[in-house]
């Protein structure tokens, strides 16, 4: 294992309950779907030691459930079933010279019965938000059986070789339940003093720990200031805890905020920096303390660290975006950066997706990725011929770093005077700010790899066509274009109204948004993150618009990055009228018609321009050669994860092609 030489701080040592830890860095819990109920899996051990194997000294698992009445998530592990699996995850990270805890919980009334076929079990009744199930109030006994429940979970844990335990009394957690008085409105001994919940789990599993080590996680802020926790009282709650832990990870959020606790780049990197401050000011913990997420890159970490603010850096979006960010081989310099998007790490979904990284599909991958990889660099042996990319997009400038990483010498070509493409364009816009920083990372590992960039390069299928022929393998990455939708080709054909709004694409708007006084209506059929991104953009530029859409909310697919409350609240901050159950049923002068989708009401709605979100359409016309491969919007217009997917397996099948001798 190389070590971490990106920081000093966060490369010094730290010794934690008894045990020396190699850094200050600290992968924290988190959904995956890679387990199972009864089984930790060998893709999620992989998924771990690739962590610790980058220089991460502390490690928690997935949560996992301490009693069978606890299903809070289809794929969440089940501790008392999966406590054999657990024992190849800590070899798994002990041969990295790392530690692993385990990750306990049970998540009360914030659970779900299609799972169990059981009633939900809370402090006291109430309403799980997502779904809207009511949970039932747990009697005397049902309590005690979950205090014993944690404290046996804690010593298997340590019987199958973990260093320890970390307890989760934050979000998704029955012990946050019981200590805030938005969901324990008890009038019994456990609702008039509302930590003894929480100590008796604790002092349970303190003794079933022994000398291993004990963390706690715990909400600082419900954001809820009318009954939930708030940081002087969530300082109040610790002050009676802490004799039981090792160490504290503040986060925050409720029933009613659960997009607030690992929210996207819209809240900025120092969203805990207050609450954490007000903390502290009313408890000076002498436990190590970490914040769960509260810094999206290694310098922000590092300047925490410096003020003493934390003495643990609770790094789990950044390591998942690069899980060799704190050694050598990548660095502060040189690491890919997390853009804070949410798209892919977050993977409280209902399709399950596996947890990855919109920026490194590799994540969640391990074991597969580093077969592809190895098959790749094995196969090329030799050969080495000229690569040629067309089209410096993500995937156009990652199927570049790719071939470069496997030796070949590789020319990028782009149409337009700069490379980037969308990712520019965004980083340029600002909003996003961690797209920048991703952006510079792209131009830094290009000019590290020695690529040649072409740009003003306007490569045509027929040339692509004619170097695969002469033996040089191509990857056409340039993009997909806008497909006119019904109602616009009249007025590309010449024969639409007269006076008709004009119809504008995404990316034209990102470009140049509409100016000050122009009437704009905005069509979102898709509810997802790249209509969003422009309705910000125009937001940020004072630009008023309308927005019509078929689904009965704004943004209907922005739940899974956190994204989705938030963005109702940003339209409606901006008086933003919406208008949801509705289609643009055609172009009149002077505005475009609506039509209701589940009724026979129809308006117009004054426009200038119709700003159409839908997604473009992957061009033809590209030819059929082993030597040829598409990836990213060329291929099928997805997002960023995908095309950075689609680059790396051209590449990878590209390679097999060229070691194959099939020229």
């Amino acid at each position: 294992m190389t070590p971490p030489t990106g920081s000093a701080l966060l490369a010094a040592d730290l010794v934690l309950g008894g045990r020396a830890l190699k850094s200050r860095a600290y992968f924290g819990p988190h959904p995956t779907n890679l387990n199972r109920r009864n089984e930790f899996r060998p893709a999620y051990a992989a998924y771990l030691a690739a962590r610790a194997a980058g220089g991460v000294a502390l490690l928690v698992s997935e949560a996992a459930s301490v009693s069978p009445d606890d299903w809070p998530y289809e794929y969440a592990p089940l501790l008392p079933e999966a406590a054999g699996s657990l024992a190849a995850v800590a070899r798994a990270v002990h041969k990295e010279g790392s530690l692993l805890l385990a990750g306990l919980n049970h998540a009360g009334g914030q659970g779900s019965s299609a799972y169990s076929q059981q009633a939900l079990s809370a402090p006291s009744p109430f309403a799980e938000t997502t779904a809207n199930e009511l949970s039932s109030q747990l009697d005397e006994e049902q309590i005690e059986a979950i205090v014993a429940a944690f404290a046996t979970a804690a010593r298997t844990a340590l019987s199958a070789g973990c260093d320890g335990v970390e307890v989760n009394a934050g979000q998704y957690s029955l012990i946050r339940q019981f200590l805030s008085p938005l969901t324990n409105q008890r009038q019994d001994r456990w609702g008039e003093d509302r930590t003894l919940f929480a100590a008796r789990v604790l002092h349970g599993v303190r003794e079933q720990a022994r000398e291993g080590i004990v963390g706690l996680r715990l909400c600082v802020d419900e954001l809820a200031p009318w009954a939930g926790i708030l940081p002087a009282q969530a300082a109040s709650i610790f002050a009676k805890l802490e004799g039981y832990v090792d160490y504290l990870v503040l986060e925050r959020g409720s029933i009613y905020t659960q997009h607030a606790t690992i929210p996207d780049f819209h809240d900025g990197a120092g969203f805990l920096d207050q609450a954490v401050e007000e903390f502290r000011g009313t408890h000076a913990t002498v436990v190590p303390l970490a914040v769960l997420d509260g810094r999206v890159g290694l310098r922000e970490a590092e300047e925490q660290l410096a003020r003493g603010t934390v003495q643990l850096a609770e790094l789990t979006r950044p390591l998942i975006a690069d899980p060799q960010a704190l050694t050598g081989l990548a660095g502060m310099a040189s690491a890919r950066p997390c853009a804070a998007c949410n798209q892919g790490c977050q993977v409280r979904d209902p399709r399950n997706p596996v947890v990855s990284c919109a920026f490194n599909p590799d994540a969640g991958h391990e074991s597969e990725a580093a077969g592809r990889i190895t098959r790749a660099v094995r196969s090329t042996g030799a050969a080495k011929p000229p690569w040629l990319v067309a089209g410096a997009g993500i995937a156009g400038m990652e199927a570049a770093l790719e071939a470069s990483r496997l030796g070949m010498s590789v020319r990028l070509c782009d149409a337009s005077d700069q490379p980037g493409g969308e990712l520019r364009l965004l980083a340029e816009k600002g909003l996003n700010p961690n797209l920048a920083g991703m952006f510079d990372y792209y131009l830094r590992a290009l000019a590290a790899a020695k690529v040649e960039i072409s740009t003003s390069c306007h490569l045509d299928p027929a040339e692509a066509l004619a170097h695969a022929q002469d033996g040089g393998p191509v990857v056409a990455a340039t993009g997909a274009t806008y497909s006119p939708r019904p109602w616009n080709l009249g007025r590309l054909t010449g024969t639409g109204p007269q006076g008709a709004p004009v119809v504008t694409t995404m990316r034209e708007a990102l470009m140049s948004p509409p100016a000050a006084g122009v009437k704009v209506a905005l069509f979102d059929p898709t509810g997802g993150v790249w209509a969003m991104t422009v309705m910000d953009a125009l937001l940020a530029s004072g630009t008023a618009f309308t927005l019509i859409t078929p689904d009965r909310l704004a943004g209907s697919q922005l739940a899974p990055t956190g994204d989705l409350v938030p963005a109702a609240q940003r339209l409606a901050r901006a008086g933003v009228r919406v208008l949801a159950d509705s289609q643009v049923a055609g172009l009149v002068p002077g505005g475009v018609r609506i039509q209701e989708r589940f009724g026979a009401g129809s308006q117009i709605v004054e426009a200038d321009v119709l700003l159409d979100c839908s997604l473009p359409a992957a061009p033809g016309g590209w030819p059929e050669h082993e030597l040829l491969r598409l990836a990213g919007d060329a291929l099928a217009p997805r997002g960023w994860q995908a095309a950075i997917l689609d680059a790396r397996k051209a590449v990878s099948e590209l390679a097999a092609e060229v070691a194959g001798g099939r020229l």
